[in-house]
């Protein structure tokens, strides 16, 4: 009985993954595939590597100047103000070297007639994102448990209490706060990451290497690059379908989207185990 229940389970994963990946995934035949695209290594990496490096140095500066000038600020305000600004330049950085590699029409292209087709690519992102939800499900209660497997084994040693997450809420205690949170994880952090491991990066392999290598490639470089163990499964797998749906559909609008819906809804649980 339990060979046959492991059987079945296994079958179900193996249609769940294949509808997955085609469907709701239906390719955009005028713009699928992606077109290879020249990129120099250094400015990738250079976009790759100031991504940790700002935010450290302008929570390190913001942190600074308010002691210099006598001014109160608690932790949270530091990172939350660092973390905006550190976006916005990276995002500024992004399209600076863009430019510089004359790509500045292609990521326009990405966004073509973004005002006719917002609804529509709205639409195809909630039902990617849905039909998602059981693998980020999946990968998540996993990995905690190969984790908890590891700890109990003393190998490691990591916090997987997510109340330490939503304590985070409890400093959340003014509408400024709320506001910088909100546009950091839903307007700018999509944006900017999206730019950066999508576009840049996993183009940028693509040149070098086949779809299904740049695809693990600049998943595992996405989920190592928030610095998070107890969610790095959970983040590869977004990553997967994030770079998934835009060779797909060719427009980076999709990727962002989904990216913007998984860090709301995601804000909305913390927030609301919470209060």
């Amino acid at each position: 009985m339990l060979c046959w229940s492991v059987g079945y389970t296994f079958l179900a994963i193996i249609v769940y993954f294949y509808y997955l990946f085609r469907f709701p995934f239906v390719a955009d035949k005028n713009h699928y595939p992606l077109p290879r695209i020249m990129i120099r290594p250094d400015r990738v990496f250079i976009a790759l590597i100031f991504l940790p490096v700002s935010h450290v140095v302008l929570c390190s500066f913001i942190k600074q100047l308010y002691d210099l000038l006598d001014i109160k600020i608690d932790e949270m305000m530091i990172v939350l103000l660092g973390g905006a600004i550190a976006n916005v330049c990276e995002l500024v950085l992004a399209i600076y070297i863009i430019r510089k590699e004359s790509l500045l029409d292609c990521l326009k292209s990405d966004f073509r007639n973004l005002i006719k087709n917002i609804f529509p690519a709205l639409g195809r992102s909630l039902i990617c994102f849905l039909i998602s939800i059981p693998l980020l499900i999946f990968c998540e209660i996993f990995w905690k448990k190969f984790l908890i497997l590891l700890m109990d084994n003393k190998i490691i040693h990591i916090n997987l209490d997510a109340q330490y997450l939503v304590g985070h809420f409890a400093q959340v205690d003014s509408g400024l706060k709320l506001s910088l949170m909100l546009i950091n994880t839903i307007l700018l952090c999509p944006m900017m990451e999206e730019i950066i491991f999508r576009f840049l990066l996993y183009r940028f392999l693509k040149l070098r290497m086949a779809y299904l290598a740049g695809m693990l490639i600049s998943s595992v470089v996405f989920a190592t690059m928030h610095c998070n163990l107890a969610l790095w499964l959970p983040l590869f797998a977004m990553g997967l379908i994030l770079v998934h749906s835009y060779e797909r559909f060719g427009n980076l609008l999709i990727p962002i989207a989904i990216h913007a819906i998984f860090n709301m809804l995601t804000t909305c649980v913390l927030y609301w185990q919470y209060f």
